[in-house]
């Protein structure tokens, strides 16, 4: 319960409630509360984005661990070709060399 007064202030009547200590005591526990309240919601508010940003770190290195993995296999990939494709112009050069020595040997 708070009591209520009129008073004179410069020429101007102002009211006043005048709380007593009970109530301002319930006043400053209802604050705290809201207080607590905020600082658990923004705390947990932060841990979300710090397992947001977590989570998003490990998502961005599995993808460069994939890529990584893809970009080694295309390597592979194209080593094998270009030696398949060496092997097989050695292989023409050489039936093209044992073709002309064939020709060599019969003009001869």
């Amino acid at each position: 319960m708070a009591c209520s007064c009129v008073f004179l202030l410069n020429g101007k009547k102002r009211l006043i409630r005048i709380r007593y200590s009970s109530q301002i005591a319930q006043h400053r526990a209802l604050r705290r509360q809201e207080s607590e309240a905020a600082s658990r919601k923004a705390n947990e508010q932060f841990a979300d984005m710090e397992q947001q940003k977590v989570a998003r770190a490990r998502e961005s290195t599995r993808r460069i661990r994939e890529a990584g993995k893809l970009h080694l296999q295309r390597m592979r990939t194209d080593r094998a070709r270009l030696e398949a494709n060496r092997l097989h112009s050695l292989h023409e050069k050489e039936a093209r060399l044992e073709a002309l020595r064939d020709t060599v040997c019969f003009l001869l």
